[in-house]
């Protein structure tokens, strides 16, 4: 029977199947809630329904093959399920056993590259390495420039001294020779430079009428200026003429020695010795002794001592007790001056000189008088 089922047409097994879906929505619609009660009827039927239909198929299987029944469909109250669909649930039975898993599929093909991605942050700094090995010795320098001299040293202590060496053999004492002849006088030889001395007369322009006495040159005093603290400390007899230069420099040079005329500064206290040049400038002469080489300048005398020539006499002067210190001269009794030099700028000056009782013996000193002086030859 179940062979005719099968080899009956799909029409047949349609309606067939479209019978037990009947059957099935009369039990409440669902095949799960068939009791076993139930499903024996159910049986049954369907082997009355199998064979009614082996033999209908029999006979009308040419009049139904390909008719209307092929395209049929029945819905049996309101569902949605077809006698198809059951009688497909019949023939297929319940699902089976899940199946093992298969093998895994081979690996795709490698997928296209990627957009390259945005720049990552910087990283952190890394640690400081090792030092390194010490390189290769450089070559040597280019000498350097010869540097300037260095100061002289401190001079070094005396070294001992030597040993005295052995005292040589005294040789033998010669015979005396015989005394020669006593030879013809020589030929008296030229004479020799005249000796003699100079000095300079302070405040005339002439030299004394001592006999022998000669006028080298004339000129006038010139010193520091008194305010100076530089320059020298002595008065110059400059000639009046004709001077002679050298290399020079023209203009006022600041780091330079200055020299200015002197004047005399007789009359600033009152009446007294040669306040008649008082404010004039100095004259000078320088005067030559050609038979007198030794020359004395005498303070606090006028009188030369026996034997010796006095050249001339006067005063004492030098510059101002609070000025800066300059040599002392003896300047002429009768001092003269430069004609029209009456001007008072104060330049070089030379002042009078008293004595004090200061470590000076009064009497025969005294104290606030003009020192004297002689200047005398021999």
């Amino acid at each position: 029977i179940l062979s005719a089922v099968v080899t009956t047409s799909r029409q047949v097994h349609v309606v067939i199947a479209e019978y037990i879906l009947c059957i099935k929505r009369s039990h409440n619609g669902s095949s799960q809630n068939l009791g076993s009660g139930n499903m024996r009827k159910t049986a049954a039927l369907m082997f009355i329904l199998l064979l009614s239909a082996a033999i209908l198929a029999s006979v009308q299987a040419t009049a139904i093959e390909g008719g209307a029944l092929s395209n049929r469909t029945t819905e049996v109250g309101t569902g949605d399920e077809t006698g198809e669909d059951v009688y497909i649930e019949l023939l297929r039975g319940r699902d089976g056993d899940d199946g093992r898993d298969g093998d895994d599929g081979r690996d795709g093909d490698d997928g296209r590259d990627g957009q390259d991605g945005d720049d990552g942050r910087d990283g952190d700094d890394g640690r400081d390495g090792r030092d390194g090995i010490p390189g290769l010795p450089g070559r040597d320098g280019k000498d350097g420039e010869k540097g300037e001299a260095g100061e002289m040293g401190m001079k070094g202590e005396m070294g001992l001294k030597g040993e005295t060496g052995e005292t040589g053999e005294m040789g033998m004492k010669g015979e005396m020779g015989v005394a020669g002849s006593k030879g013809d006088p020589g030929v008296q030889g030229p004479s020799g430079p005249s000796s003699g001395g100079v000095y300079t007369r302070w405040g005339r322009t002439t030299c004394p009428t001592t006999p022998g006495t000669e006028l080298v040159y004339s000129g006038r005093v010139v010193g520091s200026r008194v305010n100076e603290k530089g320059g020298g400390a002595n008065y110059l007899c400059l000639p009046e003429e004709d001077p002679d230069y050298l290399s020079y420099q023209s203009g006022n040079q600041r780091w330079r020695g200055y020299l200015y005329g002197t004047e005399y500064e007789t009359g600033a206290s009152g009446p007294g010795p040669l306040s008649s040049v008082h404010n004039h400038d100095a004259p000078c002469a320088i005067c030559h002794t050609p038979t007198r080489s030794s020359i004395l300048m005498i303070p606090g005398r006028i009188r030369c001592p026996s034997s010796w020539t006095r050249e001339y006499y006067g005063y004492l002067m030098s510059e101002a007790r609070p000025h800066t210190r300059t040599m002392f001269e003896c300047y002429d009794k009768d001092a003269e001056s430069i004609p029209g030099s009456a001007a008072g700028t104060n330049p070089a000056v030379v002042y009078t000189v008293e004595g004090t009782c200061n470590g000076i013996p009064c009497p025969p000193y005294h104290e606030g008088r003009e020192i004297t002086c002689v200047v005398c030859t021999k």
